[in-house]
């Protein structure tokens, strides 16, 4: 039910379009997710949250250099979370960045010391 509201919705909004998209991304549908918030950013490139979810479907995919372009784009836009620097800090990893992934990673702990996604 919750899908087909944002079917609709996503013919005119790029926030429902996003919002689909991190339904699809929960269901383990990247490719499709990955149209929507493509448009959405299309739309409204200027949603560092939008880039962030696009970052997070890349990497899930196991799309690294893109996630992370996508992740370094939502950091400029102004996204300052912990689920950030956790992204980048993986990211950061993968590309045997140890340095600047130990700094993320660090500063995502800073932010929620007590989220365990930061220490796995």
């Amino acid at each position: 039910a919750t899908l087909r509201v944002l079917d609709r919705a996503a013919e005119r909004s790029p926030s429902a379009l996003a919002r689909r998209a991190a339904l699809l991304g929960q269901m383990g549908r990247y490719d499709k997710a990955l149209d929507d918030i493509n448009e959405a950013i299309d739309q409204d490139g200027n949603v560092g949250a939008y880039h962030l979810l696009r970052a997070e479907l890349l990497f899930a995919q196991q799309n690294g250099a893109e996630a992370l372009k996508s992740a370094r784009r939502a950091e400029i836009l102004g996204v300052n979370t912990a689920r950030l620097y956790t992204l980048l800090g993986a990211l950061l990893q993968q590309q045997n960045q140890l340095r600047p992934a130990r700094l993320a990673l660090a500063r995502a702990g800073q932010m929620a010391p007590y989220s365990p996604d930061v220490y796995d």
